[in-house]
């Protein structure tokens, strides 16, 4: 019992349908995991415990009269705190919301309920989920189980802080530029941004809904877990449409047929422009590929022509800044840190060009993955193009753009596993 924190979620849903260990049990494991380590980490924000308890018994009980309720009978879970709990605050991490408490669930909530998951807590997330680490206005600094004095990255830092130390099997991050990938990377856990529109976004905070295109059409919401095997099972819970969001189109989530690694093709890159590099991450993309090889896919070393990093991450914040500008009230602003405050820029100075440059970019990067040809199936690039991060970052605005990831996928985790 003493392992069962660090257990897959799969495998927690399968020991509870045996009846070889209780859903009560499995919850006190983790409760008890939270009680010793989330004092330093501070993942976890909020707690519901007499609630969770209750549904634990329930969901013993359940079982003993031969009642399944889903995949997920019995088996304790976290949620970021940007999406709606019913009956268990949501601050989205601005003191404006710091003792709102929603009177429905978001939709991946109650698709997760219904599969029989039991909810105990709340993750932590920066101001508004904006940034690349997870410091709250509210609660503070949340930490990196590995190393207490960096970060978990942001804005799913909580999450993904919680699942590597135990306290919680599973949780539902939201990821714009990086929100999953970033603290799943840091955080040495799994994490999947889905395909647009494929998960409701319906009770997460919402983003930007004034503009036909823009920063909340990169917005995807998806799990955080301790393999590839529980993504799935989550992916089959919460994706599809609700008759809420309109944008989820109703099509079925259907499972790929399974492939041999020697039917995959890999472009990779170490090259990212003037984004520097250190000679550790470029051991580990060589070592990535050198591995793929070995086990008989298809690798090409394929550099991104003509990416320009800068005019990029130029376009972006001009369309970030245009946008929060136009949506947020002065009050919000105001009352809002000062980075939020700097990235927006006020209606009156907000020009139509960069929101028309915007797709014309994406569509270009698009159509080329990012500068690598599509007819390669996959690019393997690093999670993080530097060390381990300090938390919180320090030094101008360029600087941290400097040092910030970019994060498009875990080369170290995916060596090791092969």
């Amino acid at each position: 019992m003493d392992k069962v924190v660090f257990w897959p979620a799969h495998a927690v849903a399968d020991a509870i349908h045996r009846r070889d260990i209780s859903s009560a049990e499995v919850l006190e494991e983790h409760l008890s995991q939270v009680s010793k380590f989330n004092p330093a980490l501070n993942a976890i924000v909020s707690l519901d415990i007499e609630r969770a308890r209750a549904k634990a018994r329930k969901a013993d009980a359940a079982l003993r009269r031969g009642e399944v309720w889903g995949p997920l009978h019995g088996v304790p879970l976290t949620i970021k705190d940007a999406f709606a709990t019913e009956g268990l605050r949501t601050t989205f991490g601005h003191r404006l919301m710091s003792r709102h408490v929603p009177r429905r669930d978001a939709t991946v909530v109650s698709r997760l309920l219904g599969a029989g998951a039991v909810l105990f807590g709340k993750t932590n997330v920066p101001e508004v989920s904006f940034d690349w680490q997870t410091n709250s206005p509210i609660f503070g600094r949340t930490n990196n189980p590995w190393n207490l004095s960096y970060t978990p990255g942001g804005s799913s830092g909580g999450a993904a802080a919680a699942i590597a130390a135990g306290m919680s099997p599973l949780d539902i991050g939201s990821d714009a530029v990086g929100s999953i990938r970033i603290p799943a990377h840091f955080c040495g856990v799994f994490g999947f941004k889905p395909t647009l529109q494929r998960v409701s976004g319906a009770g997460h905070m919402e983003i930007s809904p004034g503009y036909p295109r823009g920063s909340r059409h990169v917005a995807s919401y998806g799990p955080l877990a301790r393999t590839v095997q529980d993504l799935r099972l989550v992916m089959s819970i919460v994706a599809g449409p609700d008759n809420v969001q309109q944008e989820v189109p109703p099509v079925e989530l259907r499972r790929a047929p399974p492939r041999s690694l020697r039917e995959c093709r890999f472009a990779w890159t170490d090259d990212f422009g003037g984004v520097p590099v250190t000679v550790e991450t470029r051991a580990a993309l060589n070592a990535l590929a050198e591995r793929l090889k070995a086990n008989g896919c298809h690798v090409e070393r394929a550099a991104p022509a003509g990416f320009d990093y800068d005019s990029a991450m130029e376009t972006f914040g001009e369309i970030m800044g245009a946008e929060g500008g136009v949506q947020t009230s002065a009050l919000l602003l105001f009352l809002s840190r000062l980075s939020f405050r700097l990235l927006c820029r006020p209606g009156a100075e907000v020009e139509s060009a960069p929101l028309r440059r915007g797709p014309d970019a994406a569509r270009r990067l698009h159509h080329t993955d990012g500068g690598v040809p599509v007819r390669l199936g996959r690019v393997a690039v690093p999670g993080c193009l530097g060390p381990g991060l300090h938390t919180p970052l320090e030094g101008s605005p360029a600087e941290c753009r400097r040092r910030a990831p970019l994060i498009l996928g875990g080369a170290r985790q995916l060596c090791d596993s092969l």
